[in-house]
């Protein structure tokens, strides 16, 4: 959850020198623009989540009028830009983050998410790889969920089992990843296997009403098979 706060310090850096005439101490101020792009970063897509669009529009710009060169200002502006729909201006924001930090990985995920919106899928998956595989990326699991989500969506279910498969080793806790698994080997006809999976999921979901239901058919299915 966002909290939306006033930052009243921690955007100047401070110099103490003397007086020359009078022998006094003085606190000569230096903006620090970077940070200050960073707070309005984080304030501006604090608005965006309340739907607050033109205050988070006003933050977003003045991060980027602060620190041109912030990666992280270009790739917030270009999110606010596509919950817009302004496709375009998206697109554009994201090269321009893309540009100024190469392997940043939280870019590089963000980008490739977009591109799987606007149906860009073999190149999607490129930049969604090219996030999860670094290995200081904390969020390693979350592309390899994207790039598994956008498999499906190119209908190329093995390479999808594989990113879902991936994913869930670095979040084995993950049910939406385990379910996204599971609705996968359902569709190749893996019953065996979907089974396995189904009821590791219903340990931690006992309730799932879908879950339940697949459980049903698939057993019924099982046992046809197994009579004939």
């Amino acid at each position: 959850m966002f909290t939306i706060t006033r930052f009243l310090t921690g955007c100047t850096e401070h110099t103490t020198v003397l007086h020359p005439s009078e022998s006094q101490t003085v606190k000569l101020v230096k903006p620090n623009k970077a940070q200050a792009a960073h707070y309005n970063v984080r304030l501006g897509l604090a608005y965006l989540k309340v739907g607050d669009m033109r205050r988070a529009h006003y933050k977003l710009n003045k991060a980027i009028e602060l620190d041109p060169g912030s990666a992280e200002a270009h790739y917030a502006f270009a999110y606010y830009s596509e919950q817009l729909g302004e496709v375009q201006q998206a697109r554009q924001e994201y090269l321009i983050a893309l540009r100024l930090a190469p392997n940043d990985p939280k870019v590089l995920n963000n980008y490739g998410t977009f591109l799987c919106k606007q149906g860009d899928l073999k190149e999607s998956i490129h930049y969604l790889l090219a996030a999860a595989e670094q290995r200081d990326y904390l969020d390693r699991s979350g592309s390899y969920e994207n790039a598994g989500l956008c498999a499906v969506k190119m209908s190329d279910l093995k390479r999808a089992e594989d990113y879902f498969r991936r994913a869930l080793q670095l979040s084995p806790h993950s049910d939406r990843i385990l379910w996204e698994l599971i609705k996968i080997s359902d569709k190749q006809g893996q019953d065996q296997q979907t089974l396995l999976l189904l009821k590791r999921y219903l340990l931690a979901r006992p309730h799932d009403h879908n879950a339940r239901s697949l459980l049903d058919k698939l057993q019924a299915r099982l046992v046809q098979s197994n009579q004939s």
